[in-house]
């Protein structure tokens, strides 16, 4: 078969948003590439291995390529691979900062030759990989497959001229595609985005003018303050500044303080932040300002230590801010001892952003929720008041849950992307990074750690039984750990494997001694594990438990919208491209509708099959489970010590 990949990319788009793989499910597609295969250009090339990577699993990048002697501009040769192509530089692991570990050696690869019409064809293909594939809920995180397109980059502009948050932002675009695996970008990649366009407009010129306005303030008045905040490529990055007068009425009425970034009032909407308080009029004063380009704890911690420093380091005692997290973070670790409260005017915004069905629903929910807030003095008064809303107005069901499942696809890519790095060569540190989940992972390497420095005070044997006082070096608290040398089994009086799930320091300084150099099978509880979830769970009738009936339905739905939100994005970019996939839909809603109807025909009759009693076959529990652990299956590297199914 001859397949040529032309400028009709948008055809390409289509076929792969009509063969999306479910989680888990083994599907085999005719995307995958071929000895042979011929594409236009060298771009196209790279967008069908892309495209075949997404469905995969995994992430590619340009390696080498050979140029033609003649003319630089062309290329003769041109390969691309996984991104876990090759082995982290051990001199990288020098560095302060250790990151994790992603390339594992992995062989997977297309190469393509330039053929002598121009155009190129693969001339190598390697397909197997050596590490475990993303699965579709996290593939949306893999750095190929995440792409700001210049639609989405219009709607993030707009959004942060509008004086919303990246964070809002983000969550904006992911509810228009329902879900966050669907924009097509991550909350960093808004983030970079947005500074990238900081850095442009921010022209030499612009920096100047700023600069030199501060100067000449602090020329006619050495109480003038300003402090310019750059990054690592000496770019503006933050700037604060106060005047004598705004000093002066902070030493007076800094007792409180309200931070508040919801302000934009400069010409080009960037984040103007002023720190306000109220004087004894109670009209209100400000103590500084800020020009906020960056909002994260790093950034909102250099505000605070400067706003300290402007005002010769004397503390509010009460501090008013939104809820942000990052801000929180930033305040508990510059004012500690102030008392940190959130705005009201805040909290009704976020009451009306998160449940504004609420408002629309019942005329009484704002007066509640204002009563809820100022009339209740004691906590039990308050609390009642609050399960009174929840049952009033039916909102038991926390709005947090996609946010907490979210977190746990972040996690799971991580997981199987990214592995902690190995700081010492140990066979035990080895095997428990491939079995533990990283999180768990460290808790063992800290466990490791402090059994190289644990001693032997005492030793009694009785028969099979081996009785050790340890205990840390330099340190008088014994811990009596018991080795039974028939069973190997191994217990400590500290008990952690009890209450944590992992094999202590004592223990771990027992079984070296005994020459056990990995952890033992039995000591490994599954739901510490990558594969805590693993294998299926069956009801009471024998069932296989579905977290949700409509789940499949959900994820399809999911993928599709992702893969068609970025075709649309593509087409925006022409007139001539969105009258053609304009067109398309119209078509493929045609030829969705008659597979549908064609579905629920057939459905209809086998249904009225059965009502005659016939008779269909249904496998038992124990083939089901079997067919499902073969589709289940991740592809592994290495060899794994094996977990015993019936811990629990």
């Amino acid at each position: 078969m001859d397949i040529s990949i032309s400028t009709s990319s948008n055809l390409l788009d289509n076929k792969i948003s009509a063969e999306l793989p479910l989680e888990n499910e083994v599907t085999e597609t005719d995307l995958t590439p071929y000895v042979g295969m011929k594409f236009e250009t060298e771009e196209h090339a790279y967008r069908f291995y892309n495209a075949y990577a997404s469905l995969t699993g995994f992430s590619i990048r340009r390696e080498w390529m050979n140029k033609s002697k003649i003319d630089q501009n062309i290329i003769l040769f041109r390969n691309f691979v996984c991104f876990k192509e090759g082995f982290k530089n051990i001199s990288n692991c020098e560095v302060k900062r250790v990151h994790k570990d992603i390339r594992t050696g992995c062989s997977a690869q297309m190469t393509i030759g330039r053929q002598s019409n121009g155009k190129y064809a693969v001339t190598n293909f390697e397909k197997q990989h050596n590490h475990i594939l993303a699965t579709p809920r996290s593939r949306h995180k893999l750095p190929s497959q995440r792409k700001v397109s210049a639609a989405r980059a219009n709607q993030i502009e707009l959004a942060k001229d509008s004086g919303i948050r990246q964070k809002l932002i983000f969550e904006f675009l992911s509810r228009q595609v329902r879900g966050r695996e669907n924009v097509g970008c991550t909350l960093k990649d808004v983030s970079n985005h947005l500074t990238s366009k900081r850095m442009t407009e921010m022209e030499e010129g612009e920096a100047y003018t700023l600069l030199h306005y501060f100067q000449s303030k602090k020329s006619t008045n050495p109480s003038f303050f300003f402090e310019i905040q750059l990054d690592a490529e000496d770019q503006i990055t933050n700037i604060f500044w106060a005047d004598a007068k705004m000093i002066v009425d902070y030493v007076c009425f800094g007792d409180m303080v309200s931070f508040d970034t919801t302000y934009r009032t400069n010409k080009k909407s960037q984040p103007f932040a002023p720190f306000l308080g109220f004087n004894h009029h109670r009209q209100t004063v400000i103590f500084g300002a800020t020009l906020l380009y960056d909002d994260t704890s790093e950034s909102f911690e250099w505000l605070f230590k400067t706003f300290l420093k402007a005002m010769c380091e004397k503390k509010p005692k009460t501090i008013f801010t939104d809820q942000d997290t990052a801000m929180t973070k930033a305040i508990s670790v510059v004012l500690p001892e102030s008392y940190h409260r959130l705005c009201t005017w805040h909290l009704f915004q976020n009451a009306l952003k998160n449940v504004n069905h609420a408002f629309k629903k019942s005329d009484s929910f704002a007066s509640d929720l204002r009563r809820c807030i100022y009339d209740y003095e004691y906590e039990e008064d308050f609390l009642n008041a609050w399960e009174s809303i929840l049952d009033k107005h039916d909102l038991f069901q926390n709005k947090l849950l996609d946010d907490m499942r979210y977190k746990e696809i972040e996690a799971k890519y991580d997981m199987s992307q990214k592995m902690p790095p190995l700081t010492l060569d140990i066979l035990l540190l080895k095997s428990a990074r491939d079995i533990y989940t990283p999180t768990i992972y460290h808790q063992v390497l800290e466990e490791y750690e402090k059994s190289c420095n644990m001693i032997f005070k005492e030793c009694n044997q009785v028969s099979t039984l081996f009785e050790y006082k340890v205990c840390l070096m330099g340190h008088m608290r014994e811990h009596n750990v018991t080795f039974n040398s028939e069973d190997e089994t191994v217990v400590c009086s500290c008990k952690k494997i009890d209450f944590v799930g992992i094999l202590c320091g004592h223990a771990l300084r027992v079984l070296n001694h005994w020459n056990k150099i990995v952890i033992p099978p039995k000591y490994i509880l599954k739901r510490w594990t990558n594969n805590a979830r693993s294998g299926c769970v069956l009801d009471n009738n024998g069932h296989i438990i579905k977290e949700d009936p409509k789940l499949v339905v959900t994820n399809r739905f999911n993928d599709l919208c992702r893969n068609a939100v970025e075709i649309a994005s593509m087409a925006s970019e022409s007139a001539d491209a969105s009258t053609f996939l304009a067109k398309k839909l119209v078509e493929l809603s045609v030829e969705v509708d008659k597979i549908l109807t064609m579905n629920s025909s057939m459905s209809s009759q086998k249904d009225a099959s059965l009502s005659h009693g016939s008779q269909i076959y249904i496998p038992s529990s124990s083939n089901t489970i079997q067919v499902l652990s073969v589709l289940q299956m991740p592809p592994i590297a290495s060899s794994q010590p094996q977990i015993p199914p019936n811990e629990p």
